[in-house]
Protein backbone atom coordinates (compact mmCIF):
# COMPACT_ATOMS: atom_id res chain seq x y z
CA UNK A 1 0.00 0.00 0.00
CA UNK A 2 1.38 3.29 -1.14
CA UNK A 3 1.65 6.70 1.81
CA UNK A 4 0.25 9.57 -0.09
CA UNK A 5 2.92 12.39 -0.47
CA UNK A 6 2.36 16.05 -0.36
CA UNK A 7 1.99 17.77 -3.75
CA UNK A 8 4.79 20.43 -4.43
CA UNK A 9 2.18 22.66 -5.72
CA UNK A 10 -0.65 21.82 -2.98
CA UNK A 11 1.61 21.59 -0.24
CA UNK A 12 0.87 24.90 1.32
CA UNK A 13 -3.12 24.43 0.75
CA UNK A 14 -2.49 20.51 2.83
CA UNK A 15 -3.20 19.11 -0.48
CA UNK A 16 -1.93 15.32 -1.54
CA UNK A 17 -1.51 12.90 -4.03
CA UNK A 18 -2.21 9.29 -4.13
CA UNK A 19 -1.51 6.58 -5.75
CA UNK A 20 -3.07 6.65 -9.21
CA UNK A 21 -3.79 3.80 -12.48
CA UNK A 22 -0.27 1.96 -12.68
CA UNK A 23 1.27 2.70 -9.30
CA UNK A 24 1.75 6.47 -10.51
CA UNK A 25 0.73 9.18 -8.11
CA UNK A 26 -2.08 11.02 -9.42
CA UNK A 27 -2.71 14.75 -8.54
CA UNK A 28 -5.47 15.37 -6.12
CA UNK A 29 -6.17 19.12 -6.36
CA UNK A 30 -8.91 21.27 -6.81
CA UNK A 31 -7.93 22.23 -10.29
CA UNK A 32 -9.01 19.01 -11.64
CA UNK A 33 -12.49 18.76 -10.83
CA UNK A 34 -15.43 18.39 -13.18
CA UNK A 35 -13.62 18.27 -16.55
CA UNK A 36 -11.41 14.96 -15.05
CA UNK A 37 -14.79 13.35 -13.81
CA UNK A 38 -16.38 13.89 -16.92
CA UNK A 39 -13.02 12.42 -18.83
CA UNK A 40 -13.29 9.45 -16.54
CA UNK A 41 -17.08 8.81 -16.90
CA UNK A 42 -16.35 8.81 -20.52
CA UNK A 43 -13.59 6.52 -20.57
CA UNK A 44 -16.15 4.12 -18.47
CA UNK A 45 -18.77 4.76 -20.94
CA UNK A 46 -16.83 2.80 -23.53
CA UNK A 47 -16.87 -0.86 -21.30
CA UNK A 48 -19.47 -0.12 -19.23
CA UNK A 49 -23.47 0.12 -20.01
CA UNK A 50 -24.22 1.85 -16.77
CA UNK A 51 -21.49 4.59 -17.31
CA UNK A 52 -22.87 5.25 -20.56
CA UNK A 53 -26.06 5.97 -19.17
CA UNK A 54 -24.35 8.32 -16.53
CA UNK A 55 -22.81 10.15 -19.27
CA UNK A 56 -25.88 10.48 -21.28
CA UNK A 57 -27.89 11.91 -18.14
CA UNK A 58 -24.97 14.15 -17.61
CA UNK A 59 -24.81 15.80 -20.87
CA UNK A 60 -28.78 16.24 -21.02
CA UNK A 61 -28.28 17.52 -18.00
CA UNK A 62 -25.47 19.91 -19.07
CA UNK A 63 -27.97 20.87 -22.48
CA UNK A 64 -30.76 21.93 -20.25
CA UNK A 65 -28.44 24.05 -17.66
CA UNK A 66 -26.69 25.66 -20.74
CA UNK A 67 -30.25 26.56 -22.31
CA UNK A 68 -31.53 28.22 -19.22
CA UNK A 69 -28.28 30.57 -18.73
CA UNK A 70 -28.71 31.48 -22.63
CA UNK A 71 -31.71 32.28 -22.24
CA UNK A 72 -31.43 34.52 -18.96
CA UNK A 73 -31.00 38.21 -19.47
CA UNK A 74 -26.99 39.50 -20.17
CA UNK A 75 -26.69 41.23 -16.62
CA UNK A 76 -28.02 37.95 -14.80
CA UNK A 77 -25.43 36.04 -16.96
CA UNK A 78 -22.90 38.47 -15.87
CA UNK A 79 -23.97 38.23 -12.35
CA UNK A 80 -24.20 34.46 -11.93
CA UNK A 81 -20.35 34.26 -13.07
CA UNK A 82 -19.15 37.36 -11.58
CA UNK A 83 -20.25 36.85 -7.93
CA UNK A 84 -18.93 33.45 -7.60
CA UNK A 85 -15.49 34.54 -8.98
CA UNK A 86 -15.63 37.82 -6.47
CA UNK A 87 -16.26 35.43 -3.67
CA UNK A 88 -13.18 33.00 -4.52
CA UNK A 89 -11.03 36.31 -4.70
CA UNK A 90 -11.73 37.80 -1.68
CA UNK A 91 -11.32 34.17 0.09
CA UNK A 92 -8.32 34.06 -1.21
CA UNK A 93 -6.78 37.49 -0.41
CA UNK A 94 -8.49 37.13 3.10
CA UNK A 95 -5.98 33.60 3.34
CA UNK A 96 -3.46 34.94 1.82
CA UNK A 97 -3.28 38.75 3.50
CA UNK A 98 -4.24 37.45 7.15
CA UNK A 99 -2.83 34.39 7.20
CA UNK A 100 -6.63 33.14 8.08
CA UNK A 101 -6.96 28.89 7.70
CA UNK A 102 -9.37 28.55 4.88
CA UNK A 103 -11.09 25.19 6.54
Amino acid sequence: MSTPIACPDCRRRGGLRAPGAGGSPGPVCPEVGLPALVGALALLALEFDWAARLLGGAVRLAERVRGRFVSLPTLTRLAVIAIPVLIVVTAVVLVTSLGVSPI
